[in-house]
């Protein structure tokens, strides 16, 4: 999310539980990323960058909200069928850099 000062993901949801996945996955080795075409399809790039295999993950429990800086290379786990029919909800945004 390099074009912009930031942004924020918020788990609306009333209910989760740990064992359904839907979590959101951080590499903590990834170089700050310049330059990644929209229009890429295959994974390629993403396992080229992703080096270490060492990470954090944030369960995405209710009215949890992440905030996180330009650059941080982050994907979401799967959801588990065991999830049933509980929803996995999340409102993502970016803070906008000031115009010069």
């Amino acid at each position: 999310d390099q074009h912009s000062a930031g942004s924020f993901t918020f788990y609306p949801h009333p209910t989760w539980k740990l064992g359904w996945g839907g979590e959101m996955l951080v590499d903590l080795k990834c170089p700050q990323i310049q330059e990644r075409l929209a229009s890429q399809l295959d994974d390629e790039w993403e396992n080229s960058k992703l080096k270490s295999g060492v990470g954090y993950y944030l369960a995405p429990l209710p009215n949890r909200l992440i905030l996180a800086a330009p650059g941080v290379f982050h994907s979401v786990a799967r959801v588990d069928p065991a999830a049933g029919d509980a929803l996995r909800v999340s409102v993502v945004g970016f803070l906008l850099k000031e115009a010069t």
